[in-house]
């Protein structure tokens, strides 16, 4: 035996679906807001994390370019045209260089930060920072030592007490 009928009319049956739509969406509104809280606001979000780690590739790129071979060939080639020229510009430019390169990169490690917290994207970037900050510590160190003079770092380079190469010790 069929249910009998609870609504007649065109009119009775609209209301009736009417009814049963709106108490169906204040039951699943709530899910709905926490599934939307959860998800990032708007793929602009996305766009930007993968923007900024590209761009932090592009500039660990650059800067393993600069280092060829590898960072303590290249600290090893400053420290000898050092010696060679007494002229601390050589390091100091590089210095910079290095320096400039480090703040872009931190300035995208921070926007990942931001917006995708401490994931793997944040840590690709910070990976690549540290490298950065070695080799600059490094320069810096051969850059106080010629600031002290050139056969102060030359005494230092042949005892083997830069940072450098205390590294590979």
């Amino acid at each position: 035996m069929a249910r009998p009928q609870k609504h007649f009319t065109l009119d009775e049956k609209k209301a009736a679906s009417r009814i049963k739509s709106k108490r169906h969406y204040d039951n699943i509104s709530m899910s709905i807001s926490i599934i939307n809280a959860l998800q990032p606001q708007d793929r602009g979000d996305t766009c930007r994390v993968s923007r900024c780690v590209h761009a932090a590739e592009c500039l660990h790129a650059e800067f393993t370019k600069f280092t060829h071979p590898g960072r303590l060939e290249y600290i090893d080639r400053v420290c000898t045209a050092y010696m060679k020229t007494q002229d601390q510009d050589i390091i100091q430019n590089d210095a910079k260089y290095l320096g400039d390169v480090l703040i872009a990169m931190r300035r995208h490690e921070g926007d990942i930060l931001e917006v995708a917290g401490l994931g793997s994207e944040w840590k690709a970037v910070q990976d690549k920072v540290t490298c950065i900050c070695t080799v600059l510590s490094w320069l810096e160190d051969l850059l106080c030592y010629a600031m002290d003079g050139h056969n102060v770092l030359c005494d230092a380079h042949n005892n083997r007490g830069l940072q450098y190469q205390l590294y590979t010790a």
